[in-house]
């Protein structure tokens, strides 16, 4: 391709264009267009089998990486259902330990409740029994 360069004839392609009707400053500029575009590296291009192949090669990338993110969002679906199983199961368990606690706090009230009625009960009797005795003994009964 550099022995082409070396043989393009400007000179002769400036005077193909004034003859197809360009004026000298315009066939000037297309060949000096012309001439500089020959210096272009087309190895750097890339071919059509190449951009084939990377569109291959990309649709492929893409492919996987659907699958790939399928199986995560799979896998986390699943990790996900068992956390929640596992938290419904601490939550019933939890449930069970407060209905319990609760149980167990009503019949300490309950309890203390009775005990405190007891101890009430008892006093107003030997209030009274004192009283009774007293009013006995003031009346001279």
């Amino acid at each position: 391709m550099r022995q082409e360069q070396v043989n393009f004839d400007t000179h002769k392609h400036v005077k193909n264009f004034e003859k197809a009707g360009f004026d000298i400053r315009q066939s000037e500029s297309l060949v000096q267009v012309i001439s500089a575009s020959r210096d272009f590296d087309l190895s750097r291009l890339a071919t059509k089998d190449q951009f084939i192949s990377l569109e291959k090669d990309i649709k492929n990338l893409g492919e996987n990486l659907r699958a790939e993110m399928k199986t995560n969002i799979s896998e986390l679906r699943t990790e996900m259902l068992d956390i929640k199983s596992e938290l419904k199961g601490d939550i019933a368990e939890l449930r069970t330990e407060l209905k319990g606690d609760i149980a167990s706090s009503h019949t300490l009230i309950k309890e203390t409740s009775l005990s405190n009625l007891r101890w009430t009960i008892t006093t107003i009797i030997a209030v009274l029994g004192g009283f009774m005795a007293f009013t006995y003994k003031v009346l001279g009964h």
